[in-house]
């Protein structure tokens, strides 16, 4: 069965480009495993106590499906910081001038990470603190422009 169809990347049905125009310069960090990605309840459970301590402002493309899985009072305990959207025009989120930070899952650092923050002692705030750091410090392109 194919997926189901998705808005026009020019249209914010969910708002999170207004959501972007409230936030500061390249402090947003933009996360999304696209809409294949199976990713188990542990992980989610750990990127969620890593971005509620972190305090970093976050936005989180997440399908409905897997929203149910998010931990009792996460989205109030977040709403200051983050926002969680069904679906984003991921072209528009990525050249917006808020986001200069986001989580890309083919980065064998961030694959390292989470294992060691889901792994037993393993601390996802510090991991996840660490991951922010290193991306936002990798060059595009040999540009020198952070992630």
């Amino acid at each position: 069965m194919p997926p189901p169809s998705l808005p026009p990347s020019t249209e914010d049905t969910t708002g999170c480009l207004s959501w972007l125009d409230s936030q500061k310069s390249k402090t947003v960090a933009y996360i999304s495993f696209g809409t294949v990605a199976n990713i188990p309840q542990s992980e989610i459970e750990e990127l969620t106590e890593a971005l509620e301590a972190s305090r970093i402002p976050f936005l989180w493309s997440l399908r409905d499906n897997i929203k149910d899985c998010l931990p009792n009072g996460f989205l109030e305990r977040t709403i200051m910081h983050g926002k969680v959207v069904p679906w984003a025009p991921q072209t528009q989120v990525l050249a917006h001038s808020s986001t200069g930070r986001r989580i890309r899952s083919r980065v064998l650092a961030v694959k390292e990470l989470v294992l060691k923050a889901s792994a037993p002692g393993g601390h996802a705030t510090q991991a996840f603190k660490t991951l922010v750091e290193k991306i936002t410090l990798v060059p595009v392109f040999g540009l020198g422009y952070p992630l």
